[in-house]
């Protein structure tokens, strides 16, 4: 079978509950990811630091791709599962340790590992969710497999806010240890079959072949986009608003979470019938919308419309990036496809929060969304120049 998943006639199954609730607890962790400002800002550091540490978490996703597309390959999702919950927890026990000693060579190995866990978890998580999608509804399958981290972000952020205010940011390290243990404990239970034409031996062959592939330019630029997009938004937003005097930053992520929850349920069967490309394109001119707004914000209610805007175009664009891995790559190597994929948003990630905090630095924190906002713009722009020649209907039945 050519996509490696046409054998399952059906999607909410035991598997996909399972996935569902592991990646939940997965997707708090990330999402209280836009509150380790608050801890570098703790640390003494200033916006080059939070750039850097920020840049830090996804350089070690990008770095440890080819491997995580590898161990899936050769070992499958649910090893790789656990082992990517188990590695972005357990570095918050380090810096409980160290709370006080600053940014030592120590904490900025600690943040490598956390990134380098977490690109494990995505790789492998949104595999397993492409792999148990029924013929013709991959997309479908990542947007409501995913639909659980959108809920976390409705309530981590502002919980986690909250947490740090109130009991300081031990208790917060706390909270993300065992957020990442009942993760770890979820997929223990999950009864994942391997890929289809999974390789028999560890290799990097998949990895090296999917990479020169023509069909896959276009989508490594719009995950690099993509990544620009939420990095922008999810790095620089507790600084930029803490600067702003605008309390409980994390209602953006609440109006953000709500919008794409509805988003995914009301539009998740629109690009496999629709073609990826058309879905795509609106998809980022309401990401590049909420940036542009968070750049004049200055209130609750308007922090808030931006965090409708990035979410309903996050809602949009997350799952046909990532299912683009899936699909274009041979059967094979589903997981090096997802991989690589994920890997260049996670290279978008390192280089925006990089290039970011440096200019934050150098020129004040009201320039962070208007740089920003430029990369999901770009990405409609290229779509628009290049939609013909690529066609989006055909993307989603490429055959090796």
């Amino acid at each position: 079978m050519s996509h490696g998943h046409s054998e399952h006639t059906q999607l909410y199954t035991t598997t996909f509950a399972l996935g569902f609730a592991y990646n939940f607890f997965m997707g708090f962790l990330f999402s209280c990811n836009s509150l380790y400002p608050l801890y570098v800002d703790y640390a003494g550091g200033g916006p080059e630091e939070i750039g850097l540490f920020m840049a830090a978490f996804p350089l070690a996703g990008m770095l440890g791709r080819p491997l995580h597309g590898a161990l899936v390959d050769r070992f499958g999702v649910k090893r790789i599962m656990i082992l990517g919950a188990m590695l972005y927890s357990l570095p918050c026990l380090g810096y409980i340790a160290l709370i006080d000693a600053g940014l030592t060579p120590t904490v900025w190995c600690l943040r490598l590992v956390q990134g380098f866990g977490f690109g494990a978890h995505v790789t492998a998580f949104f595999t397993l969710a492409a792999q148990m999608a029924p013929k013709g509804r991959s997309n479908e399958a990542v947007a409501m497999y995913g639909v659980s981290g959108m809920v976390a972000s409705l309530i981590g952020p502002l919980a986690c806010e909250i947490v740090i205010k109130q009991f300081g940011l031990i208790s917060f390290f706390w909270v993300m240890f065992w957020m990442g243990v009942c993760a770890a404990s979820l997929a223990v239970m999950i009864r994942a079959p391997r890929l289809v034409g999974a390789v028999a031996s560890f290799s990097f062959a998949g990895v090296k072949s999917i990479a020169f592939l023509p069909r896959f330019r276009l989508a490594f630029f719009l995950a690099i986009c993509l990544a620009g997009s939420y990095t922008t938004m999810t790095a620089f937003i507790a600084p930029v608003m803490d600067s702003r005097n605008v309390s409980y930053f994390g209602l953006f992520f609440t109006g953000y979470a709500v919008t794409g929850i509805i988003t995914r349920f009301t539009g998740r069967k629109w690009a496999d019938r629709f073609g990826f490309l058309r879905i795509l394109s609106p998809g980022f001119f309401c990401y590049g919308t909420g940036l542009l707004l968070l750049q004049f914000t200055h209130s609750l209610p308007m922090l808030i419309l931006a965090g409708v805007c990035c979410g309903a175009g996050h809602g949009l664009v997350f799952p046909i990036i990532t299912t683009f891995g899936y699909v274009l790559a041979p059967s094979a190597y589903r997981g090096a496809g997802v991989a690589l994929m994920t890997g260049m948003m996670d290279f978008g990630n390192a280089a925006t929060a990089f290039a970011i905090g440096r200019a934050a630095e150098a020129f004040g924190y009201n320039v962070v969304f208007a740089i920003g906002c430029l990369a999901p713009y770009l990405a409609v722009f290229i779509i628009a120049l290049r939609g013909k020649q690529y066609a989006a209907d055909n993307l989603a039945t490429q055959e090796s």
